[in-house]
């Protein structure tokens, strides 16, 4: 019995071995692909996070424009999500888990990272893909390949494919708007009624005292109000008015301090 025991442990050892190995095609070469998004010096309130699940995941962490994308190995998922960096401030990415988080906003698109086998008798010997960030629904960063450049090992010059955008950038968000729950002076937000007709409250209930920053952001991201009001009790109840807005969805950020909290309101 122990034999036989003994016997199955080393077949199933043997059998977890072989699915994590890696089978090299006959008479093909590897090919890296090294993607990068170009673009995000052009958004610097925003960070994107690499947060890789499966077999042999690696730590999360912070997308460049300079750095090839990397999710570790070819079995496993790289995840991309746009976060705000004030929501980053105080965190240690790599203990989140960011599929849980409502405070990011994952990309439209899966993107593979991971290198290739190709046949010799394909002479590429590098792939090199190039996206960038065109702007933000309320569930989703969006992003494009523009461009791809394939080196070859046989002398011949790199070849390069362009992209165009297919969708209407017009209908996106340039500003990442999701709501951010606010972790410091126990603070909750309520705004009514919701939807909204000529004026609405903010009720807030928080230890915090001080200058409160009102913002309306439309649904594009486009600021059409700004308001402040000195909270000098522990209940705030404010009224706006919203008479000069049109109907449609829109998003009131409210700043105490270093506390940032978003909400969603409709216009009727």
């Amino acid at each position: 019995m122990k034999t036989l025991k003994l016997i199955f442990l080393i077949s199933l050892l043997i059998t977890s071995q072989k699915l994590y190995c890696d089978i090299l095609p006959d008479n093909s070469h590897y090919v890296e692909t090294c993607v990068k998004i170009t673009n995000l010096t052009d958004y610097t309130d925003i960070s994107l996070l690499g947060y890789v699940t499966g077999p042999k995941s690696i730590p999360t962490y912070l997308i460049t424009s300079s750095e090839c994308l990397v999710k570790g190995y070819k079995y496993n998922t790289l995840n991309i999500f746009a976060v705000k960096n004030s929501y980053l401030s105080d965190k240690d990415i790599t203990t989140i888990d960011w599929l849980k988080d409502n405070s990011v906003i994952k990309s439209n698109i899966p993107i593979e990272s991971f290198g290739e086998y190709l046949s010799n008798s394909i002479p590429i010997s590098a792939i090199n893909q190039f996206y960038r960030i065109v702007g933000f629904t309320e569930t989703s960063v969006v992003l494009y390949k523009y461009m791809e450049v394939n080196k070859f090992n046989n002398g011949k010059s790199d070849s390069v494919i362009t992209y165009t955008y297919a969708g209407d950038s017009t209908l996106l968000s340039q500003k990442l708007i999701v709501a951010i729950p606010s972790s410091k002076n126990n603070s909750t937000v309520e705004l009514y009624p919701n939807p909204v007709k000529k004026s609405f409250y903010i009720k807030l209930s928080s230890t915090y005292q001080g200058i409160i920053s009102i913002k309306i952001l439309s649904s594009d991201g486009k600021v059409v109000s700004i308001l402040n009001t000195n909270k000098t009790e522990a209940l705030l109840n404010y009224s706006i008015p919203l008479e000069n807005l049109s109907k449609g969805t829109y998003f009131v950020t409210i700043t105490m301090g270093t506390a940032v909290e978003t909400k969603k309101i409709f216009i009727d």
